[in-house]
């Protein structure tokens, strides 16, 4: 358990036992982050959803495009309040746009620290794990929650990207390790 702003989070892979979390946080999910639950689909049961995110880190069945990802939780108490994904390498058009690191809280649990925490996590686990030196995020320009998160993260700011593979312009950073 870690504890952000006071709230002690669990942050780990989805699993069965989490059925009941699972569907109460998809009637939560924001209209800013349709995406929150990445490769899940309406109607998709939670076993086959499970199925896919393993699929999705061991890289299998993933488009010319796509990378190994992995997805990971955060869990307060019973409630799944939070998400991150990391990829564990970068195409040049995801390093241009997108990054390594995408995370979505629920809108109950903004302001509490949560987002930080897991983008925390997400960094100690791709040099772990991954063995990423160059860490790169992004987010919307017009995104500040996220802009300062990566900042109070130690993010330091790149570029900005506005070309053909994105709908809005991306501010990108390097993560330190």
């Amino acid at each position: 358990m870690t504890t952000a702003a006071g709230l002690d989070i669990d942050i780990r892979p989805l699993t069965r036992q989490d059925s009941a979390a699972f569907e109460r946080a998809k009637q939560n999910v924001p209209a800013d982050n349709p995406t929150f639950f990445q490769w899940w689909v309406p109607g998709m049961h939670l076993d086959d959803y499970l199925t896919r995110l393993a699929q999705r880190e061991a890289g299998i069945d993933l488009q010319a495009y796509e990378v190994p990802s992995t997805l990971l939780f955060a869990f307060f108490g019973p409630e799944l309040i939070g998400r991150y994904s990391l990829r564990h390498r970068l195409t040049p058009e995801l390093e241009a746009y997108a990054g390594h690191v995408g995370y979505g809280v629920l809108p109950a649990f903004r302001r509490k620290g949560v987002a930080s925490r897991l983008l925390k996590h997400a960094v100690a686990r791709a040099s772990r794990l991954h063995a990423i030196e160059n860490l790169i995020v992004t987010c919307d320009v017009g995104n500040i929650a996220s802009q300062g998160v990566i900042e109070k993260c130690g993010g330091q700011y790149l570029d900005t990207y506005a070309g053909p593979l994105s709908l809005h312009a991306k501010r990108r950073y390097r993560m330190p390790r």
